[in-house]
């Protein structure tokens, strides 16, 4: 596996398992399917793409510094490890859950036609299903120490050697502990890795081994990347260097994660395709009926030359009898 250049700030599953994801996402659809989706992605002055190379979009937003889509990406759940804490229940926000809940039935609205609303709308969901799916988005962690949480283990450090990767416990987890730690998705030396890569998740974690990949039940998600964060993530200590044994298991539970974002991602996107509301584009019209106008225009062309020759080649032969018999009367 080659390792990047670790960036100082973690967002979500790092880019290249956001690519994962949407990778095997595009499994579940058909080659015209995905076409479709990637002109619809493309739509809006945003510029051309398709559904893996757009899977970190919204990290890219915040990057760049476009915060206002900030608190779409997680649903901190408090976990207080401690008995003798107490604290104001922090007030509820505008987090993954509810952005996915909303932007699900916005794409089921039949009046919902605006071509932007559609771009901007899978655009996030390729993203944000990857992020509810993410454990260390789905919780904070509520101390003494820390009275308003740790950000989602953000701020519960580590010690390791191996870079800003595991740095603390958010950042090792957003790598898949390790297992992916590539954060800019669309460098050409990492094409290879990530086919490669979708395909071990795939094979690791196949879709018979889940119950139910096709309700989309965000909060069932959430509450899943919960467990997973307040009983095993937070179970190495902090400003120490984690046990292989801690590795092996946080690693098999974020790649398992990564394979049923993927699935799930996957029948989202087809139920879309397949519902008849996702819309066309109006030069896909235009084309169509402008390949209907070449064909009747050819025909009209073929039949006119057709005409033409049967014309020239009577014409000749009615000129050639008439010299024949005009030198036969001489």
């Amino acid at each position: 596996m080659l390792f990047c250049a670790f960036t100082t700030f973690s967002r979500s599953w790092w880019g290249h398992t956001h690519a994962i994801i949407a990778q095997n996402a595009q499994k579940f659809l058909s080659t015209k399917q995905i076409n479709h989706i990637n002109r619809i992605i493309s739509n809006g002055g945003f510029g051309q793409t398709n559904i893996v190379h757009v899977a970190s979009w919204p990290d890219d937003l915040l990057a760049n510094k476009v915060p206002s889509m900030a608190e779409w990406h997680y649903s901190d759940q408090p976990y207080i490890p401690f008995d003798n804490f107490s604290f104001p229940y922090p007030k509820p926000t505008y987090n993954v859950t509810s952005y996915i809940r909303d932007a699900w039935e916005i794409l089921h609205d039949p009046t919902t036609t605006d071509m932007w609303a559609w771009t901007f709308h899978i655009r996030n969901l390729i993203h944000f299903v990857g992020d509810i799916h993410t454990p260390h988005h789905n919780v904070g962690r509520f101390t003494n120490e820390l009275p308003d949480g740790d950000m989602g283990g953000n701020l519960y450090f580590l010690t390791c050697e191996w870079g800003d990767a595991c740095k603390n416990i958010h950042f090792f987890w957003d790598s898949c502990i390790l297992a992916f730690p590539i954060y800019y998705i669309n460098y050409p030396i990492y094409a290879s890795d990530l086919v490669k890569n979708a395909s071990l998740i795939e094979d690791e974690f196949p879709t018979k081994d889940f119950d139910d990949l096709t309700t989309v039940d965000v909060f069932k998600w959430s509450s899943e990347s919960y467990e997973i964060a307040s009983t095993l993530g937070y179970q190495t200590p902090e400003q120490q260097k984690p046990s292989e044994e801690y590795i092996q298991k946080a690693r098999h539970a974020a790649k398992r994660r990564v394979a049923m974002a993927g699935y799930r991602l996957g029948h989202m996107l087809k139920e879309l395709a397949e519902g008849g509301l996702m819309p066309e584009f109006p030069n896909e019209k235009l084309n169509a009926r402008t390949i209907i106008v070449w064909i009747i225009d050819g025909a009209l062309l073929l039949g006119v030359l057709v005409y033409v020759i049967l014309i020239l080649r009577i014409s000749t032969r009615y000129n050639n009898t008439g010299l024949i018999s005009s030198s036969t009367n001489l």
